[in-house]
């Protein structure tokens, strides 16, 4: 088991953009995470109220591509608030749409 935060300074309260998920992304160190059979657990500060689209596939694109939609979702377990959990949700959904075309 592997835990990850994404935390909030004083200034980010919404995580927005592809190229910021992209920076995480390689600050995580993600592509090394997608190769092991750890459980990832990303802990999202309560501080951080939002995320986008773009944030999350500059984040967690290549990881689905990578894994497939159901091994990404058994590996990556998101530790946040509800209206936070269901973005997610709703953005790995689309994010499997958008990468089978």
């Amino acid at each position: 088991m592997i835990t990850l935060s994404l935390k909030a300074d004083k200034k980010t309260k919404n995580l927005s953009g592809l190229t910021l998920g992209k920076k995480f992304r390689e600050k995580f160190e993600l592509d090394k995470y997608d190769e092991t059979e750890d459980r990832i657990f990303i802990d999202i500060s309560t501080k951080i109220f939002s995320m986008n689209y773009q944030f999350f596939m500059g984040l967690f694109a290549d990881s689905i591509k990578k894994l497939g939609t159901r091994k990404f979702i058994s590996k990556y377990q998101f530790i946040t608030g509800i209206s936070l959990k269901t973005k997610i949700s709703q953005f790995t959904e689309q994010a499997a749409i958008d990468l089978s075309k």
